[in-house]
C-alpha cells in the first residue's frame, strides 16, 4: 500500500500551481497575554448559539505532519530548492489534543460544525461525526460512489488523486468507485462547498484554526458569517487577512490554545480519545431458507475507518470483510436457527482485536474498543502542555478558570429551559444555579 504522508500527497499533485505567500513569519503571544485572549474565547463560545470552527494544515503539525506555508512548511522547502521530505505517515498518524477537543467541544454543544481544508483524515479519526464536518479538499482515505453518493473511509490511503476510479467497486451498487482527493484544478465537491457556505451564514462565530486563509474559496468563508453579524476568531501563528477583522487573535500552539480554552470552560480534557462505541447486530431473516444477518455498525455518526476487518463466525461457517460495510448474509436451516451463537472477531489492526459473543441470537450488542493502539502520545502532551501552562502561569487552575454561569448554559427554544454543557441535563430555569453549582463541583 502507497505511502500518504503530506510529502508524497504533495509530490502527487500537479507541479506548477501559485502557492501563495510561503515562508511565513510565526510569532508566539507571551504567556500573560494568551490567558487573556484564551478568556476572551472562552466567552465568546459561551454566548453563542452557533459556533463553527475552520481548520488547515497548523491542527496537525503536532502529530508530525508537515504544513505547506510555514517556516518548515513543504511549499517553502521546495521553492528553496530542497527535496520534499514526508513527514509521519497519514495511516500512522494520530489525532492531537486539538482535534480531540473540538470532538469534546461539538458533543457539548459547543462547536456546530466543523470545516476542514485537510486531507489527512485526522478529523474523522478523533470520532468527529461525519454529518456534522465537511472535507473541503478531500481525504487520501476516502472514496465515493456517484451512482448512490455512498462514501467509503478506509483504513488505508486509497492511492488516487484528482476524482479519478480507484478501481474498486461500490458494495451497494456495483459501479465505480472514486477518489476524493483534489488536485490544484479540480473543482471544490459541491455538498461539502454548499453546507460550509450555508453553515458560516448561519453562524455566529467562527473560528479559524491553524490557517494562513490563502485557499480560495475558503479564505471568503469566516466573511459570510461577519457579514450575517457574527464574529470571528484567529489561533495561527503567522499573520492572516481576517486578523484586523478578527475579535481575537490568538499565536500560539493549538494544543495549548485548546487545553487552556478547556480549563476556562470547566471541561476536562478526555482521558481515552481512542475509545468508539460500536454495534453489533443479530437478526434472522423470513426467507425460504433462514437467512441470518450479521453487521457490525458505528454509533454516534462516527466513522469506522479504524476498522482493519471484521470476521462473522457461526456454526463453523466464517466470512470475512475488510471494508465498510462490515455486513454479511448467512443462509442456515430451520433447525439451526434455534440455537445459533455468533462470535464476531473485530481486528483494528496486528495487534489489536475484539472477538464478540453474542448467544441465542441477541438483536444487538453495544461494546467499546479503541480505535488505534496506543494513544500514549496524546496523554503524554496533556501531560507536558498541562506542566508548561503550571510552569508559565503563576495562577492556579481555579483562578484561570472562567465565572461557570457565564457558560454553562445554552439558552433553550421552550422558554424557561437550558441545556447543561458540562453534563448534557436539561434543566428548568429555577433549578439552574442548584444544578450549576453541583455540577461544576463534580467537574473538579
Amino acid at each position: 500500500m502507497a505511502t500518504s504522508a503530506a510529502g508524497s500527497y504533495a509530490a502527487k499533485l500537479t507541479p506548477g500551481a501559485h502557492k501563495g505567500r510561503l515562508n511565513l513569519h510565526e510569532a508566539r503571544d507571551p504567556a500573560p497575554v494568551l490567558g487573556p485572549k484564551v478568556q476572551a474565547l472562552a466567552r465568546l463560545i459561551a454566548e453563542s448559539s452557533r459556533t463553527v470552527v475552520l481548520t488547515g494544515a497548523g491542527i496537525s503539525t503536532s502529530a508530525g505532519i508537515r504544513d505547506f506555508r510555514g517556516p518548515e512548511g513543504i511549499w517553502t522547502k521546495q521553492r528553496k530548492g530542497e527535496p520534499i521530505v514526508d513527514g509521519v505517515d497519514f495511516t500512522t498518524a494520530r489525532p492531537t489534543l486539538a482535534h480531540v477537543a473540538l470532538v469534546e467541544l461539538h458533543r457539548r454543544g459547543l462547536v456546530k460544525f466543523l470545516i476542514s481544508q485537510n486531507v489527512d483524515g485526522l478529523h474523522i479519526r478523533s470520532g468527529f461525526p461525519r454529518d456534522a464536518l465537511a472535507e473541503l479538499h478531500g481525504n487520501v482515505f476516502a472514496e465515493e460512489c456517484r451512482a448512490c453518493d455512498k462514501e467509503y473511509v478506509r483504513c488505508y490511503d486509497v492511492d488516487s488523486i484528482g476524482l479519478r476510479a480507484t478501481g474498486r467497486a461500490c458494495d451497494q451498487c456495483g459501479e465505480a468507485l472514486f477518489d476524493k482527493l483534489l488536485d490544484w484544478n479540480d473543482p471544490l465537491p459541491e455538498s461539502e462547498l454548499r453546507r460550509a457556505e450555508q453553515e458560516t451564514k448561519l453562524a455566529d462565530l467562527c473560528i479559524v484554526m491553524g490557517s494562513s486563509m490563502q485557499m480560495i474559496p475558503s479564505r471568503g468563508l469566516p466573511q459570510r458569517t461577519l457579514r450575517s453579524g457574527g464574529k470571528i476568531v484567529v489561533l495561527n501563528l503567522s499573520d492572516t487577512h481576517l486578523d484586523k477583522q478578527a475579535s481575537v487573535v490568538i499565536r500560539a500552539d493549538l494544543d495549548e490554545v485548546m487545553l487552556r480554552l478547556l480549563d476556562a470552560l470547566h471541561l476536562p480534557a478526555p482521558i481515552n480519545p481512542a475509545r468508539r462505541k460500536v454495534l453489533v447486530r443479530s437478526r434472522m431473516g423470513n426467507s425460504p431458507k433462514d437467512c441470518l444477518y450479521l453487521s457490525v455498525d458505528p454509533m454516534n455518526g462516527e466513522s469506522l475507518s479504524f476498522i482493519r476487518s471484521v470476521l462473522f463466525s457461526c456454526i463453523g461457517r466464517s466470512m470475512e470483510v475488510s471494508s465498510e460495510p462490515f455486513s454479511v448474509e448467512m443462509l442456515v436451516d430451520e433447525h439451526e436457527s434455534k440455537g445459533l451463537d455468533v462470535a464476531v472477531r473485530i481486528a483494528v489492526s496486528s495487534r489489536t482485536q475484539r472477538q464478540v459473543d453474542i448467544p441465542k441470537l441477541m438483536e444487538k450488542v453495544v461494546i467499546e474498543m479503541d480505535a488505534y493502539d496506543d494513544d500514549s502520545k496524546y496523554t503524554d502532551s496533556v501531560q507536558r502542555i498541562r506542566s508548561q501552562i503550571e510552569t508559565q502561569d503563576s495562577t492556579p487552575l481555579d483562578t484561570r478558570r472562567a465565572e461557570p454561569s457565564a457558560y454553562f448554559f445554552k439558552s433553550f427554544r421552550q422558554r424557561g429551559f437550558a441545556t447543561c454543557a458540562l453534563c448534557g441535563e436539561d434543566v428548568h430555569g429555577s433549578g439552574k444555579s442548584r444544578h450549576l453549582s453541583l455540577c461544576v463541583a463534580d467537574q473538579r
